[in-house]
């Protein structure tokens, strides 16, 4: 009985065990602070072991903690920051979707947890953020991630990887020296699922398939990458449901839906391979549940025609997600692993590559995708990425526009008067820190009214979706028939 990452079974652990017929129930183990609860489980025989050792499957039972879950007024949510709750509150989501660096947490001290210290500078400010939105009847997802500054917590042979330089997400320590994650883990976990502070989703990394970007564990093997990823939200999954079971803990994959392995240079794979491999691993090795994070963008970012995207809404043969094809996903995703989905980040232009003005078509695809995902019960959030531009992608790498709000043009004539680079990078993220510099797109009243009365005020979107619907009430009606 020892951690995931040791191959001996020499420690003692202080549990109590039951065996009937085949099944070994641990009814007792060192919680909270402990890592019991990570630990594999194997029945002897005198000194012969019987059987392959297994986590723990419900690590949910563990929790002592009996705040329920909301339930929230609609499916309408916004990727935001700590600082956007006006523009949230405003908007009227029931959803702040809300990326969370882990690094944050282990720059200074002053809150203890299972022997480690954390910053308790940092983690009261986000308590008392996530606070402010809960008290606005908002409910917050957490999109957990680890950055740089968090190489000591990332596994092992990613600071030495080939790829550590473009990589923008470090897939977690499953390995020697892992308990210092596991505790903060644990910890926010704690902290962050109390009445009156409440997370409900938690998201396990980013886009977890794309190995060198946005998860990147080094210079290793496919086998070994879904083995890493397969460990790293077991972990994630014990150390929050331990502490609360009414939460849900989630994947995170990119819009690639259908792309098998073709070598071990691969930069990616497909989310419907990745979810076989890593369930393939979870029965294997102690069966946990999991739900499902997607980002299904238009295939062309510059293009918000969702509909047009070149899927044949099948599963088996689509390779990619989009809006289109999203409920026949969703479908497949809850019959084959009995998952939720939820999609926490996708956007739609509202600029064509060659400066085409796309404003009311991205109304119209915004509108349209919600009413889409409102009447779909496999899905429970429509996250929308992202509240304004960044300038950025609307200069160096753009014209990606997909924000409800748009840059003055004034301060993109700013922009690019900097020379291409540092300076443009650090003004564009000065720029982004408010609200200042900002006017509203047409899109943002769409989505401010969409899940109102007010929505019949743009009923000459629904044309733009489809000219056979004459309003949106005539496209909801649809989707309720299908």
């Amino acid at each position: 009985m020892a951690p995931a990452y040791k191959d001996t079974f020499e420690e003692t652990l202080d549990s109590q065990i039951s065996l009937s017929g085949n099944e070994l129930t641990v009814t007792s183990v060192n919680v909270p602070e402990g890592s019991d609860l990570q630990k594999r489980f194997a029945l002897f025989k005198g000194d012969k072991m019987i059987g392959e050792p297994r986590y723990i499957e419900n690590p949910e039972a563990f929790s002592t903690n009996v705040v329920p879950r909301p339930t929230p007024v609609n499916k309408k949510g916004l990727k935001v920051t700590l600082a956007e709750l006006s523009q949230a509150r405003d908007l009227g989501i029931s959803h702040a979707v809300i990326d969370l660096d882990l690094s944050r947490f282990i720059k200074d001290g002053g809150y203890e947890y299972a022997g480690y210290e954390f910053s308790l500078k940092a983690i009261n400010n986000f308590r008392n953020n996530i606070k402010k939105y809960n008290d606005a009847g908002i409910q917050v997802t957490l999109i957990c991630v680890l950055g740089k500054d968090g190489a000591e917590l990332a596994y092992p042979a990613a600071p030495d990887g080939g790829n550590y330089p473009k990589a923008n997400f470090l897939c977690y320590n499953t390995r020697e020296g892992r308990e210092k994650l596991e505790a903060l883990i644990s910890a926010l976990a704690k902290e962050f699922t109390a009445d009156g502070c409440y997370v409900s989703n938690w998201v396990c990394g980013n886009e977890i398939q794309n190995r060198n970007i946005w998860n990147y564990a080094g210079d290793i093997s496919w086998d070994e990458y879904i083995q890493a990823s397969a460990d790293m939200f077991r972990m994630f999954n014990t150390a929050v449901k331990s502490q609360c079971g009414s939460v849900r803990t989630y994947l995170s994959f990119d819009r690639s839906w259908h792309k098998a392995l073709s070598s071990e240079s691969a930069e990616y794979i497909g989310a419907k391979e990745m979810l076989e491999m890593l369930s393939a691993k979870f029965k294997e090795q102690g069966d946990i549940s999991f739900d499902v994070a997607l980002h299904p963008f238009a295939a062309t970012e510059f293009d918000p025609r969702w509909w047009k995207d070149p899927v044949n809404c099948d599963p088996d043969k689509d390779t990619i997600t989009s809006i289109r094809n999203i409920s026949e996903i969703a479908s497949y995703i809850k019959a084959k692993y009995g998952s939720r989905v939820i999609l926490s980040e996708q956007g739609f232009g509202a600029e064509g590559k060659n400066g085409e003005d796309l404003e009311e078509m991205q109304a119209a695809a915004i509108m349209a995708a919600y009413y889409k995902v409102e009447a779909d019960p496999n899905i429970d959030i429509f996250g929308y990425h992202r509240l304004k531009d960044h300038a950025y992608e609307c200069g160096d790498d753009g014209p990606l526009k997909i924000g409800l709000y748009k840059i003055s043009d004034e301060y993109m004539t700013e922009f690019f008067s900097l020379d291409p680079g540092s300076a443009r990078s650090t003004w564009a993220t000065k720029t982004y820190a408010s609200m200042e510099h900002y006017v509203e797109r047409l899109s943002c009243s769409a989505f401010r009214c969409m899940d109102t009365p007010d929505y019949k005020n743009y009923d000459q979107l629904a044309k733009i979706y489809d000219e056979t619907f004459d309003s949106w009430d005539s496209y909801r009606k649809s989707l309720e028939n299908n």
